[in-house]
């Protein structure tokens, strides 16, 4: 069965410690109140932006970040991780993302290199039934839910946009030595600076140098990608398939012209399920059949990816202390498959740019106010999840690996346009949703 469903046109439920109050939102419109969520919110009266910040990992969060203090009046570094790399060709926007992109002057939608998505279709597999199949549109007709973007073309395009100065792509850190007036970092050259704060921003959280007394809950997955060699059916549409071990995903990329496939399962599963024949074992067990095209297996890429299996419940001193935060998968590492860190990490650059930039704060009481309300937001995000489960049709996984369960809850989030108004209104960290006449 194949349906077409849109959410709800209100929202209610979704509360974050970052919202604004009634009074606070009261003769604002719609949109204001999101961008003032996504993009500024920040206090102009006394700005401290002579701060000293060293961005580490060359990663789309990292770039983004530093790209938005530059626009912010910083004077911010960016430096290389030596383990920074692609995950994934396809990078997953959600449109407060895309918004903070379109700000950056970074244009998601080219159609050479970026699709708006406008219809999700998500399948489960069992043994004893025939799936079902459910196919759910954007919120509006017209308005994308987001867009997916080739990744090497996105880490170029914000490579790009972000003045020379500002990057220090032939330097790696070497040490870090926290002190109480500064960060003494000294990079592999054996030069030595200072700053007042540093931003890991790369894949794995471990910024040369950097040691924390608390590691996230993870699990591994191992990620299978490949171009099939037959173009998208509907190159508006992802196609999601899940299984009892596994999660296939189909993405337009190339402005629509191709097709990703994306394989992920657990690390354990690995020898059983190859690249080659995990599509015919799992349709053997039940599953649907989500398109033809697949390459051989020698032109499938495989890497492993982390997946936090806590999701909600981590410790806040994992988002920083002692001079240095955590953005994106630095402090909540997620697959790809959940298109959730590229949203999230942007959210929370964001946030620590809104408390860098208010009035008469030390820097001990900005890390101190960023990582409380990133401990406090990630409790709201599942708790929203978990609220609005029997509101729409997508997968509920409680039989699966625990690790495909936060896969499968974080990409509720990341898919919240196309399935619930409350889990769309929590993408932008209010209960007022964005003027859809834009």
């Amino acid at each position: 069965m194949t349906t077409d469903q849109s959410p709800d046109s209100t929202a209610s439920g979704a509360t974050d410690g970052g919202a604004e109050s009634a009074t606070q939102r009261e003769g604002r419109t719609p949109d204001s109140v999101a961008e003032q969520n996504w993009l500024l919110e920040t206090d102009d009266s006394a700005p401290r932006r002579d701060r000293q910040v060293l961005v580490v990992g060359e990663t789309v969060v990292g770039r983004t970040l530093t790209l938005l203090l530059h626009r912010e009046g910083y004077d911010p570094l960016l430096v290389r991780q030596s383990s920074d790399s692609i995950e994934s060709r396809a990078t997953f926007l959600p449109q407060p993302a895309c918004r903070v992109m379109d700000s950056l002057a970074i244009d998601t939608a080219s159609s050479d290199h970026g699709v708006p998505v406008q219809r999700v279709s998500f399948e489960q597999g069992r043994t004893s039934a025939k799936p079902s199949s459910v196919t759910t549109a954007a919120s509006s007709p017209g308005d994308p839910g987001a867009v997916v973007v080739d990744t090497p073309w996105l880490t170029d395009a914000l490579e790009a946009t972000l003045p020379d100065r500002h990057r220090s792509t032939d330097r790696a850190l070497a040490t870090l030595s926290p002190r109480d007036d500064g960060l003494e970092v000294t990079f592999e050259d054996g030069i030595t600076e200072w700053f007042d704060v540093l931003v890991d921003a790369t894949l794995d959280g471990v910024a040369h140098g950097r040691t924390r007394t608390t590691e996230p809950a993870t699990a591994t997955l191992a990620q299978y990608e490949a171009v099939a060699d037959t173009q998208p059916v509907d190159s508006r549409q992802v196609r999601e398939a899940w299984y009892s071990n596994a999660f296939v995903q189909r993405l337009p990329v190339s402005g629509g012209e191709a097709t990703l496939v994306r394989l992920t399962v657990p690390q354990t599963a690995v020898e059983s399920i190859s690249p080659s024949e995990g599509f015919h074992a799992l349709n053997d067990e039940g599953g649907p059949e989500i398109g033809g095209g697949l390459p051989p297996v020698d032109e499938w890429e495989s890497t492993v990816v982390r997946q936090c299996v806590d999701c909600g419940d981590s410790d806040r001193t994992l988002w920083g202390g002692d001079r240095i935060v955590s953005c994106g998968p630095a402090a909540y590492p997620t697959a790809p498959a959940t298109g959730f860190s590229p949203w999230f990490g942007i959210e929370s650059g964001r946030r620590l740019l809104s408390e860098l930039t208010r009035r008469n704060r030390s820097v001990s009481d900005v890390i101190d106010a960023y990582t409380r309300q990133r401990h406090q937001r990630l409790g709201t995000l599942r708790r929203t999840v978990q609220e609005t489960r029997e509101a729409h049709a997508y997968p509920v996984l409680e039989s699966a690996p625990t690790v495909l369960e936060r896969v499968a809850e974080l990409r509720q989030l990341a898919l919240g346009s196309f399935l619930d108004s409350r889990l769309r209104a929590i993408q932008w960290g209010s209960q007022t949703l964005p003027d859809q006449s834009r």
